[in-house]
């Protein structure tokens, strides 16, 4: 017989805005979304033990050969920071005629906590 518990809890939290911007022929678009992420989890590979019999009849008769058990549990917390802002500019040019530039960057920083 085995016992492996294991528990995760994330949490994640996220702003995230768009504004739009509208003058004579632009239309100006600006936006932000960062994120953080948590992460807590319990890893307990043999916490509660890993029973080893011979034969059936020892498994029956509550004898065992062996009892592998773990001392304690691994956890880890973890968080992590996610981050994008963006500058939009749609250019009407002519009536046929419409330009879309733009720029977005992006980061996200190393997982740390563990």
């Amino acid at each position: 017989m085995n016992a492996f518990p294991q528990g995760r809890i994330e949490q994640l939290y996220q702003l995230q805005d768009v504004a739009t911007i509208i003058a004579n022929r632009h239309s100006l678009k600006f936006g932000v979304d960062v994120r953080r992420n948590q992460l807590f989890a319990r890893f307990g590979s043999n916490s509660k033990g890993t029973w080893t019999f011979a034969n059936l009849a020892d498994f029956l008769n509550s004898t065992p050969l062996s009892l592998l058990q773990a001392v304690n549990e691994a956890t880890f917390n973890a968080n992590q920071w996610n981050n994008a802002f963006f500058f939009q500019d749609d250019i009407k040019a002519t009536r046929r005629l419409t330009l879309n530039l733009g720029v977005r960057y992006e980061y996200s920083t190393v997982p740390f906590g563990f």
